[in-house]
């Protein structure tokens, strides 16, 4: 479930099978919504995961949060920008080349965990991507990740130029332009 899909002001209840109970939900649900957007996450960078009895499992949070955040990216952007953003692995599409993670606490079952990215530097066919993992429970970031993240041409087996709406959006929300630096040949 997408953080932008409900509202913060409104109490739902903690996810079907999460035995969270509903007012520890409720308020980390509340302070994690409220750190990410003062910490420059946008909604559509956003998603909420209950956390499941013996899957602590934060590079696969990760990958979900990626996930919704391009398709979100995409939506925003309308749809010829929303089928490269998809990654189905032909056309044009996004690639994880890098990934790193600092652990900083535990998490712990019953919890909910609000994952939230952001662009902080892009280039013309790369962005670092950050992540960072909040937990509803300890209303406390748990960890952090840096990735990199390359628009890649599946077809022609080799990086591309991101569509230039999404570099533009990605600027005004914040993120560094960088150059990116020619490959010299030895």
């Amino acid at each position: 479930m997408s953080a932008q899909t409900q509202d913060s002001s409104s109490k739902t209840p903690p996810p079907i099978g999460n035995l969270l109970a509903k007012a520890p939900y409720d308020e980390g649900r509340e302070v994690a919504l409220k750190w990410a957007r003062d910490n420059g996450y946008s909604d559509d960078g956003l998603v909420e995961l209950p956390v499941q009895w013996g899957e602590m499992v934060y590079f696969r949070w990760l990958e979900t949060g990626r996930l919704q955040w391009l398709w979100g990216m995409g939506e925003r952007l309308g749809p010829d920008v929303a089928k490269d953003l998809r990654g189905a692995g032909k056309g044009k599409g996004p690639i994880l080349a890098r990934i790193n993670f600092d652990y900083w606490k535990p998490t712990f079952y019953p919890d909910n965990i609000l994952v939230a990215h952001k662009v902080t530097q892009l280039s013309d066919k790369k962005n670092v991507l950050q992540a960072e993992i909040y937990s509803y429970a300890q209303q406390a970031v748990v960890g952090k990740s840096d990735a990199i993240v390359v628009s890649y041409d599946y077809d022609a087996g080799k990086s591309c130029a991101w569509p230039t709406p999404m570099l533009e959006l990605l600027v005004e929300r914040g993120a560094e332009r960088i150059e990116s630096k020619p490959k010299t040949k030895l």
